[in-house]
């Protein structure tokens, strides 16, 4: 249930749980979705799901359901959304609870200034793939369809030759 590594990005790493309809399974999710959050707040506070949830994932399942994840007032922070996705959230857990949606964008200037200097200050490590120049028709395909994840880098290992048209 947890990946090796995760602690630099988060408390608890649990996966989506399966999406077969069965209320058992489901009651057992939220059941240990709430032992984790538990086990991160001091002895005696009060039983409740995540304070946030935070969705790096590309597949359409990993969104379902965010709201029953988290505690009245709680984020859910979308770190990009696959391409056509269409998701619902009952207007009324959003109101009612105080929920609170968010994306990379979304947060404003000072937001992301606050995340520049995560980066900058090497709390924040974002993940790098390097990819060759040939590669690159197939790393858009793949940023298009929410199949990668982190930062693209094509590595250039020699200076382009481009017709002086270009530059004129």
């Amino acid at each position: 249930m947890k990946a090796s590594g995760y602690s630099k990005y988060a408390d608890v790493l649990m996966p989506a749980p399966p999406d077969d309809g069965s209320k058992e399974l489901w009651r057992l999710y939220t059941t240990s979705l709430i032992d984790a959050c538990a086990s991160l707040r001091p002895v005696g506070a009060t039983r409740r799901a995540a304070d946030a949830v935070i969705v790096t994932a590309s597949s359409e399942a990993a969104f379902r359901r965010l709201e029953c994840y988290i505690r009245d007032g709680g984020w859910i922070v979308c770190s990009g959304v696959p391409y056509r996705l269409e998701i619902s959230l009952s207007i009324h857990d959003v109101v009612e609870r105080n929920l609170h949606v968010t994306g990379p964008l979304m947060g404003g200037p000072a937001v992301s200034l606050e995340v520049m200097r995560y980066i900058c200050d090497r709390q924040i490590l974002p993940k790098k793939t390097l990819v060759s120049m040939e590669d690159i028709p197939k790393q858009m395909h793949e940023l298009v369809n929410c199949s990668t994840y982190g930062k693209v880098v094509a590595k250039i290992q020699e200076p382009l030759d481009f017709p002086s048209r270009y530059f004129s």
